[in-house]
């Protein structure tokens, strides 16, 4: 969650920022992306969608088979998702995102750690032949319950922050 406090900026609404991460879930895709999708707790919906590739370049030139400097930018490091809704503070939310959540190691290494659990839920089945994300979409994570990075926290104190 960023907190934003008023006389920070003249566009952006001080107030609580929410970062909801979202990892594709195509079973043979293998991106290493999140997209960020930015709520604002002060306007009541999502304000901006940040992309985030954390490989290097010719990871992504390898990936794409080209060297399109356009499409390469739109999957290494943050971007706007071109595809999704971009509030007037888009911008600036990227700007902080960049200069400061994406600076912290810490939060970096969780997001790839999620990225692995994720791809691992996606490629595994259940009994039934299912895809384990699915069937446990419907399951809510209680805030006191162990957290599905499996570190041993609580949730409330490690990934639902």
């Amino acid at each position: 969650m960023l907190t934003i406090g008023g006389g920070y900026s003249q566009n952006l609404p001080p107030g609580n920022y929410v970062l909801m991460e979202y990892y594709c879930k195509t079973p043979d895709c293998d991106c290493r992306r999140v997209m960020l999708h930015i709520f604002s707790e002060q306007i009541g919906q999502v304000v901006a969608v940040v992309n985030y590739g954390w490989e290097n370049r010719k990871f992504y030139e390898k990936r794409l088979g080209d060297k399109d400097e356009v499409w390469i930018n739109e999957l290494k490091g943050p971007s706007l998702n071109t595809g999704s809704f971009q509030s007037p503070y888009a911008n600036e939310l990227l700007t902080i995102i960049r200069d400061s959540t994406l600076k912290d190691k810490n939060y970096v290494d969780r997001l790839k750690r999620h990225y692995v659990m994720f791809k691992q839920k996606i490629m595994s089945k259940d009994a039934r032949g299912e895809n384990q994300i699915e069937a446990e979409a419907s399951m809510k994570i209680g805030r006191n319950d162990p957290c599905t990075c499996g570190n041993g926290l609580k949730y409330k104190k490690c990934c639902g922050r």
